[in-house]
């Protein structure tokens, strides 16, 4: 009876202990089962089929994930210093001739810092996380420069070839500058590691560059109450292709240092024009257009420092930035240089023109 008894207790354990064995493997299989949904999941969520049917891994998007956004918003505000090249119209001289020994310094015409403004609206794609973006930018700072002549110094006109043998003892000279700017361009801005992204763009830019200098000469030995007026202008329109690629390493959840780099490759019009005009000589006048169709290739840069959050329990996502930002424009200034007057012989200066300043951006996800 006892031997029975043990028996039955020994059989009893023991299928307890198989109960619990089967317990434990089937909530094993379960959780395993569980990560391995989780797992699928996760490499559904970053595999990807390329164009070309193969097989690949989706970059995660650097685009704020704001609820239901489709649209964002930029304002800008710039405080640039520009510099046109070759806008000399006078040199100063220590005796009342213009010829050597010669001791003095050019007159140039000098730009103050300006403020300008730039704004843009873009549209989040479905397609890939592409986005698209149009931004337009208004700039037009001013110069001027006026000089006079102190005791036995004279100036020597540098605008023109009717004061050419002339010494004056005054000379202004004004610079208009217009620029207004239109970037389309389709980009996409995506994680390349945990802090690091990029978004290569390319796309369309078209540019409207107004260049404009005035010079009055009076006064001295030739010109006395007369005055001798020179006016320069080259005016630019042009199109091309766009492209670049902007970047931004993240410090943290919120605050990043960003860089943008970019080039264009324009082709345009050049409206050149070139006048003299003498108020007591009218025959001396001289009225000539150089009119020409030309390539204009551009580079921008700019980097600082940047900050983003979300708002309204994340339906909006705002980003400020403070930087420093410059354009660089060769061959901008087309304007005419007149050196012959029997016959009128001529040349373009075919000089550069930059850009260069502070930028404070703001950038609303919504």
């Amino acid at each position: 009876m006892k031997k029975t008894i043990g028996l039955s207790l020994l059989v009893f354990v023991c299928y307890g202990l198989n109960l619990q064995a089967i317990f434990v493997s089937k909530t094993r299989m379960d959780d395993l089962e569980n990560q391995v949904r989780v797992l699928q999941s996760q490499v559904n969520a970053v595999a990807t089929q390329t164009a070309l049917d193969t097989p690949g891994v989706n970059t995660a998007t650097g685009n704020p994930e704001v609820t239901g956004a489709k649209w964002y918003g930029t304002i800008e505000a710039l405080y640039w210093h520009p510099k046109v090249m070759d806008t000399a119209f006078a040199y100063s001289n220590n005796i009342t001739s213009h010829d050597v020994p010669i001791k003095g310094r050019t007159k140039r015409i000098k730009f103050d810092w300006e403020w300008g403004i730039r704004v843009g609206v873009g549209r989040l794609l479905d397609h890939d996380k592409w986005d698209v973006y149009l931004s337009f930018l208004c700039y037009r700072p001013h110069g001027s420069k006026g000089v006079s002549a102190q005791g036995l110094s004279t100036l020597v006109p540098l605008q023109g070839v009717i004061t050419d043998d002339a010494n004056v003892m005054l000379a202004k000279s004004q610079f208009k500058f217009d620029y207004y700017n239109f970037d389309l361009e389709l980009g996409r801005h995506y994680f390349i590691s945990s802090r690091l992204s990029l978004r290569p763009f390319f796309g369309v830019k078209n540019s409207w560059i107004r260049l404009k200098q005035k010079t009055r000469y009076s006064g001295g030995q030739d010109l006395g109450l007369n005055t001798a007026t020179i006016t320069n202008s080259s005016d630019f329109w042009g199109m091309g292709s766009r492209f670049g690629l902007q970047s931004r390493w993240y410090v943290n959840k919120r605050w990043f240092l960003y860089s943008n780099l970019a080039g264009a490759f324009l082709y345009g019009f050049f409206d050149v024009n070139h006048r003299e005009k003498h108020s007591i000589n009218p025959q001396e006048n001289m009225d000539i257009d150089d009119n020409d169709h030309r390539f204009s290739p551009m580079a921008e840069f700019a980097g600082g420092l940047g900050y983003g959050d979300y708002f309204n329990n994340r339906s909006v996502f705002v980003t400020l930035q403070l930087g420093y930002e410059g354009q660089y424009w060769w061959r901008q200034n087309q304007m005419v240089k007149v050196y012959e007057t029997s016959p009128v012989r001529y040349e373009s200066c075919s000089e550069d023109v930059t850009m260069q300043g502070l930028t404070i951006k703001l950038r609303v996800d919504f």
